[in-house]
């Protein structure tokens, strides 16, 4: 029966199916065996955790606080020893964000530390935001492929 339903659908839906891999096994029961072939939730689990892989927060915000705490603390320092004047009215803007920074030594590791922390926050929060829209993409393919399969069957029967 399994052969014939395959047959069915290989002439009305286009479909594949290979006719002579019904009940190769040496016992007989009806049922399709594929070599290698997994279910397709599984598959499509698969594949979109393989292109869109979770970020970590933890990293992602260590590394982005990292990266804007060493810049600024080397921006500062450079700007302290050069007494470059043209660029410290705007390097002291962000004693706005980071309270207790000045274009002084002491002002550019408060502003490495103040960066880091900021840094840490937005990083994380870029990472789970990104996580959640990757998740509720994937809920909402997954829930379109649900409905095109059982409309698929309701044709069908």
């Amino acid at each position: 029966m399994i052969t014939g339903t395959l047959a069915v659908r290989n002439l009305m839906f286009g479909e594949k199916n290979d006719l002579w891999n019904v009940n190769v096994d040496s016992e007989y029961h009806e049922e399709i065996q594929h070599q290698g072939e997994e279910k397709p939730a599984d598959s499509l689990k698969e594949r979109i955790t393989h292109s869109f892989p979770r970020l970590d927060p933890v990293a992602l915000g260590f590394s982005l606080g990292a990266t804007a705490g060493l810049w600024i603390f080397a921006a500062t320092l450079l700007l302290v020893m050069h007494g470059g004047v043209t660029l410290e009215p705007y390097l002291a803007l962000l004693s706005n964000f980071v309270p207790g920074f000045t274009v002084t030594l002491g002002g550019s590791v408060v502003g490495m530390l103040g960066l880091f922390v900021l840094g840490f926050f937005f990083g994380s929060i870029l990472a789970y935001l990104r996580n959640l829209a990757v998740f509720i993409s994937a809920r909402v393919l997954h829930r379109d492929i649900e409905l095109y399969h059982l409309r698929r069957l309701f044709d069908f029967i």
